[in-house]
């Protein structure tokens, strides 16, 4: 059923779509074609597909995704880290409330940005509460944070 509603969304964006059952091979040139980029992960419904396909094609940013699950990576040009930081902001801005993670990027980047994007204090307390009870030597996902987790 997800994989019908995503095939509408991505045919009612006037894009060709297909359901592919065997795509190891689609993976593996996609986490090639990724390795060292600034990449952007967005967790979406199958109904916001085509305003994010919309967004990124605004922006010139090449997406691949699991649409029957509602995921996209989005590889983001390799530029300057203060124009990077100005891309995931206007990305995350056109995509609310899709949440937009920054996977992977110059480290000036996520300096500038963190990489889970603004959290409201609720959100931040349980996540800080989530970590301290599974994670009390802090040894997962050692770079990525949010609110200086």
């Amino acid at each position: 059923a997800r994989g019908a509603a995503a095939l509408r969304a991505l045919r009612d964006a006037g894009l060709e779509a297909d359901t592919v059952l065997d795509d190891d091979a689609l993976w593996a040139a996609q986490r090639d074609g990724q390795r060292g980029a600034t990449v952007l992960r967005v967790s979406a419904t199958q109904e916001r597909l085509g305003a994010l396909l919309a967004t990124a094609r605004g922006e010139g940013v090449p997406v691949v995704a699991r649409a029957a699950y509602g995921l996209a990576w989005l590889r983001l040009p390799d530029d300057a880290p203060d124009a990077l930081a100005a891309t995931v902001l206007r990305l995350r801005d056109a995509l609310a409330p899709s949440p937009c993670v920054l996977l992977s990027g110059p480290e000036a980047l996520r300096a500038a940005v963190d990489p889970w994007g603004p959290l409201a204090a609720p959100q931040l307390e349980l996540m800080r509460r989530v970590k301290e009870r599974f994670d009390p030597q802090r040894r997962c996902n050692p770079g990525l944070f949010a609110g200086a987790l």
